[in-house]
């Protein structure tokens, strides 16, 4: 409109408006007209140049996704083929082709719950097997016994055909013999109320400590799916000797599934367990050592169970002295930096052995 208007005003030389006949300043109206067109024309190429600049960024945006959707479909496609590479394995392991993701993993819990109690079977035949060692040691003994008896009594039997003239000396080690064998029962009698007591004063100081134990064995070990400790306490017969033996368990409280330690914990996993039932036992034993002797304590333990021991170590370090000896140097500078406070702590270095004047020992 405005254009069309400068071209009518161009076409004459009239000083009157054609639309309203008021007079007008035809040039300068022209120069307004233009003007305005201009300004116009100046913003409509600033939004097309602000639209062109969007675009182009979009258009970046779009081939920057473009290229990641590549890289997905990439990634996707390696991941199919590793996918099916495994469903391949699992299904020559299972000795059957499989080609849906649930049947699979169905058939993979029923493996895993076959295998789960396949495994409880097997510790309790080997809790069986340990009480039937248990039981032919006892039996080895009493058969020792029977046989030192047996030897006792040829000898005796010897020594009755060599020297006859000897019954009354004889009638008197048979007397002696008799209140030995009633000495032996009261001894008998004496041993199994010491074995009881000893019984029931480990059960009841595993029990004051059972708390702590978890508490260290968290600390400590933090396996990922074991989170308690359970310790049995059965008597047991070692070369005539009657013994506490014990027996550990590791729980899964969450889903009530249970494992002997010593046939599932690697070597270090057991190594805390014993310094958690060790440190924990330390506590509530009635002793007045004031002191803890460690040897060796980091045993195929990684670098994290060693920082979790050194703070154990710097909780229970005020309730008296701690000795260990090591040969770990990470131990030593873990000690250094995470427990010493002060002049608390003392290193002493074996240098060597003396036959006459012993250990070579200088303090570092």
């Amino acid at each position: 409109m405005i254009e069309d208007a400068i071209e009518c005003l161009d076409l004459t030389t009239d000083e009157i408006c054609p639309v309203c006949s008021s007079e007008i300043d035809r040039i300068k109206l022209i120069k307004k007209l233009k003007s305005e067109i201009e300004n116009a024309q100046q913003k409509e190429i600033k939004q097309i140049d602000a639209t062109i600049k969007k675009l182009k960024e979009d258009v970046d945006k779009n081939e920057e996704a473009l290229e990641y959707l590549k890289k997905i479909n990439k990634r996707v496609e390696d991941l199919d083929k590793v996918k099916k590479k495994i469903f391949d394995e699992i299904s020559e392991l299972l000795e059957q082709k499989y080609s849906d993701e649930k049947d699979i993993m169905l058939k993979m819990e029923k493996e895993f719950e076959k295998l789960d109690s396949e495994i409880k079977k097997s510790q309790k035949i080997y809790e069986k097997r340990e009480e039937e060692f248990q039981k032919i040691e006892e039996e080895s003994e009493k058969l020792k016994t029977i046989y030192k008896v047996i030897k006792k009594r040829e000898e005796f039997n010897e020594i009755k055909v060599i020297s006859p003239e000897e019954d009354k000396e004889v009638g008197n080690l048979k007397e002696g013999i008799g209140s030995l064998g009633l000495f032996e029962k009261q001894l008998n009698e004496i041993i199994s109320s010491m074995t009881n007591i000893q019984i029931d004063l480990a059960t009841e100081m595993i029990e004051k400590s059972a708390k702590n134990i978890k508490r260290l064995y968290s600390l400590l070990c933090n396996h990922p799916y074991y989170d308690n400790l359970q310790i049995n306490v059965r008597p047991r017969n070692v070369k005539g000797y009657i013994k506490n033996s014990y027996i550990i368990k590791a729980f899964n409280s969450s889903e009530n599934k249970e494992t002997i330690v010593s046939t599932r914990f690697s070597t270090g996993q057991m190594n805390c367990v014993a310094l958690s039932v060790y440190l924990s036992l330390s506590k509530v034993l009635p002793h007045k050592l004031g002191f803890l002797i460690l040897d060796d304590p980091t045993q195929n333990l990684d670098v994290q169970h060693k920082e979790a021991l050194c703070k154990v170590l710097k909780e229970i370090k005020e309730d008296g002295q701690i000795i260990i000896a090591t040969q770990d140097d990470e131990l030593q500078k873990m000690l250094s930096s995470k427990t010493s406070e002060g002049n608390d702590k003392l290193v002493y270095v074996f240098e060597g052995w003396d036959n006459r004047k012993g250990p070579k020992i200088s303090e570092s």
